[in-house]
């Protein structure tokens, strides 16, 4: 199991990002994912010891027959060494990824033994060294979405070439012998080994290969009932650019209700995301505000940012307590009804639903409306509640994204707040007069609750094994998106 997934990781790293199956929604992208070149050499060169460790296991049965009057045998055969010095990895015209090796060598070694039927029967035996120079392999592996569901197969027959062959016996010098298990070598057992190693890399990229790319899930679930989907939202395109190919992978990007998957209803499409690498970095990422706002509004819907405070969550040493006593101070007409009792207040999002912005000063920009529902609790060992007014607050909220342990999460801090009197079971006053306490409650409470949400993120999708490197990353934000920019490294545990 080890050896198949670091044998294909050259292949995984490339493609995992967008092996991924899409719903019914086809249009612009909510993030993009862009491969570079650097990414695309990372990956053959992290699997060839492998793929050349499985071609130098390949066992060759022993071999018999006649030819020319010569009953002749090569047994005991043994690919002592195969080496592969050098493989890439581009881009063709035909949405496919051209994997190439050249320059590699190889050295089998067997046992001989040849007789001639016809008296007086001379015959001979030893051992043959087979060296294999300059040998090259070459295949395609397609990749294409077929029915919403990205495939990746192997496009024709991989072509192998065993180069130049020199043959180098031991043992009984009888020429006539010797050059008929030369043709031999040549034409059978080579022909053997290159059949062999294509029908390796047939199976390797149809079967287990395809496996490990299905077993990538499609969702993350940050709730039982919400999920973010990696799924496509148009196929991938292959760029075979001069000077820097790459691949631009298209996904949905959207938070989404299992049971009801209408919270989020977008009413504006994604902005249109650059489609070129801005560095030669491995992987880049360009992640929308309109795959944030689907959080803000799948989350608001499905009630996850519902939030009661009640006493017991205010710092026993704070200047502003959940009492009566307290807010009286603002409110007389409060304490006056309802003097020193504790107080809680149910708060959560209406529309217009959360709305967050990127550019390049704020850097992400968020406002929501928030309604605060002000109870006072009457009968503390019932728990009984009485609504004493009604607050519609306008918050504003700065913030930034972050990378952290391979997950895309982010940070809000409070900006600043409007405050409108919705109902007031108390009679009138200015609800401008709460503002200190809605920034103290929203600095305190609100604020790391919603953080505490989005402190969690969802992972960016990778190969297990494969580590961001973070001390290269690149961080920058522009209208309408986030661009991640880092590369990789593969840690083979």
């Amino acid at each position: 199991k080890m050896e198949r997934r670091v044998l294909w990781v050259c292949l995984l790293i490339l493609l995992s990002w967008s092996c991924l199956q899409t719903n019914a929604q086809v249009g612009l992208p909510g993030f993009k994912t862009i491969i570079t070149q650097d990414l695309f050499d990372y990956g053959v060169s992290v699997g060839l010891p492998t793929i050349q460790q499985r071609i130098q296991d390949i066992q060759i049965p022993d071999q018999s027959g006649e030819q020319d009057t010569v009953s002749w045998s090569v047994t005991s055969i043994d690919i002592v060494r195969f080496d592969l010095p050098k493989a890439s990895a581009t881009i063709s015209g035909n949405d496919a990824l051209n994997i190439s090796v050249v320059g590699a060598s190889g050295e089998l070694t067997a046992n001989w033994y040849g007789r001639e039927d016809v008296w007086p029967h001379p015959s001979g035996s030893g051992s043959v060294q087979v060296y294999f120079f300059t040998l090259e392999i070459f295949f395609q592996v397609q990749v294409r979405q077929n029915n919403g569901k990205l495939e990746i197969s192997l496009l024709g027959k991989p072509y192998v070439n065993t180069g130049t062959i020199h043959i180098y016996f031991s043992g009984s010098k009888l020429d006539f012998i010797l050059n008929i298990l030369k043709d031999v070598i040549i034409s059978k057992i080579a022909g053997m080994m290159v059949d062999e190693i294509s029908n390796q890399i047939q199976t390797l990229t149809n079967n287990n290969f395809a496996r490990i790319i299905n077993s990538i899930p499609t969702q993350y679930f940050v709730s039982p009932s919400i999920y973010f989907d990696y799924s496509l939202s148009s196929p991938p395109i292959l760029q075979p650019s001069l000077g820097m190919p790459f691949m631009i992978i298209p996904s949905m990007g959207v938070f989404s209700g299992l049971t009801y998957p209408t919270l989020f209803v977008p009413t504006s499409p994604p902005p249109s995301l650059p489609n070129v690498p801005r560095s030669n970095q491995m992987l880049q990422l360009y992640i929308s505000d309109y795959t944030l706002n689907s959080a803000a509004e799948t989350f608001s819907k499905a009630g996850k940012f519902n939030l009661t405070i009640t006493p017991d969550m205010v710092p026993s040493d704070s200047p502003i307590q959940f009492n009566t006593k307290y807010w009286g101070l603002i409110i007389p007409a409060l304490s006056k009804l309802y003097p020193d009792l504790n107080m809680t207040a149910d708060i959560y999002p209406v529309e217009p639903w959360p709305k967050f912005v990127i550019n390049s000063t704020c850097p992400v920009c968020g406002r929501g409306n928030l309604q605060a529902d002000i109870y006072v609790i009457s009968n503390a060992s019932t728990s009984q509640k009485i609504l004493a007014f009604s607050l519609l607050v306008e918050v504003y909220g700065k913030g930034y994204a972050l990378i952290n342990a391979g997950n895309f999460t982010g940070n809000l801090t409070y900006d600043d707040s409007r405050v409108f009197m919705l109902k007031s079971e108390i009679g009138k006053f200015d609800p401008s007069v709460l503002l200190t306490l809605v920034k103290y409650f929203a600095v305190g409470i609100v604020f790391p609750f919603l953080n505490a949400y989005i402190s969690i993120g969802v992972p960016i999708p990778a190969v297990e094994g494969l580590e961001l490197q973070t001390q290269t990353s690149v961080l920058d934000y522009s209208q309408n998106w986030v661009y991640f920019g880092t590369n990789v490294q593969y840690l083979n545990k």
